[in-house]
């Protein structure tokens, strides 16, 4: 009798959890969706972060962003498939690295992510021209987490 009452017990718990699953099933599809076209886009995506920390960290964000576009353009045309918004912070950010970043002073508009990302990321020493400070008090506060 109580082997009978067990197994009703587990069968309830089972049906209870694959019910509690079952609606996970489309925010699966959804996932898998997503991961196929960031595949398609990999290298084109990956071309256009390397190209903007390579080449476009000294300058504007209206520069980058019409600069981004043109050379997003080209590897369109050269058959070479990029998503639809490239973005450093959406490649190559860590949403809690990034926060720990607002957390010491950083601004949280995509600029100063992107420059901090390319500060960060990049084998050479950035040139930053900082005349409100928000760098130097950034780096700072982000040290000093560091040594303590």
């Amino acid at each position: 009798m109580e082997d009978i009452e067990d197994c009703t017990r587990k069968l309830s718990r089972a049906k209870t959890l694959l019910e509690g699953l079952g609606g996970e099933q489309g925010r699966w599809k959804e996932a898998a969706i997503d991961l196929g076209l960031c595949r398609e886009s990999l290298v084109g995506d990956c071309l256009l972060a390397a190209a903007t920390m390579a080449y476009l960290g000294p300058y504007t964000g209206d520069y980058r962003s019409s600069q981004g576009a043109s050379w997003t353009q080209n590897l369109l045309e050269s058959g070479i498939s990029v998503a639809e918004a490239v973005s450093l912070q959406g490649l190559l950010g860590e949403p809690v690295v990034i926060r720990q970043w607002a957390m010491h002073g950083l601004p949280t508009d995509p600029f100063s992510v992107d420059n901090a990302i390319i500060a960060t990321r990049s084998r050479s020493w950035p040139l930053m021209i900082d005349p409100q400070g928000q760098a130097s008090k950034w780096i700072r506060n982000l040290e000093n987490s560091r040594t303590d």
